[in-house]
């Protein structure tokens, strides 16, 4: 599931929060003015719902400043992938289905 925080939401606090309350998940970095971000959109939220034991946090890169500073994000769309607590790998720009599915199923390894 593709979980939007609020402006109220996009907190480091609530942010932490979710990392420790799940084992996998997807912080996922975008803006409403990002043509890329528009076009990754419905990759993302296909993976979803193929991938539910994975928790997709989307946030927006100007409401969540203090959280895209703190995961060093220079550019959008990012994906950053945290399993346990720790980013096994990043990526940034859009990218296929398929090979998000691939980072995904890797993930879970």
């Amino acid at each position: 599931m593709v979980k939007v925080l609020s402006k109220e939401e996009c907190t480091l606090d609530y942010v932490d929060g979710a990392i420790k309350a799940n084992p996998l998940v997807i912080l996922y970095f975008s803006a409403e003015w990002c043509g890329p971000c528009k076009a990754v959109a419905n990759t993302i939220q296909s993976c979803s719902e193929n991938y539910p034991e994975v928790d997709i946090l989307k946030i927006d890169a100007e409401d969540g400043a203090l959280i895209a500073k703190e995961h060093r994000v220079k550019s959008l769309p990012t994906l950053i992938f945290i399993r346990e607590g720790e980013c096994i790998s990043r990526t940034n720009g859009s990218l296929s289905e398929n090979e998000l599915s691939q980072m995904i199923s890797d993930m879970l390894k």
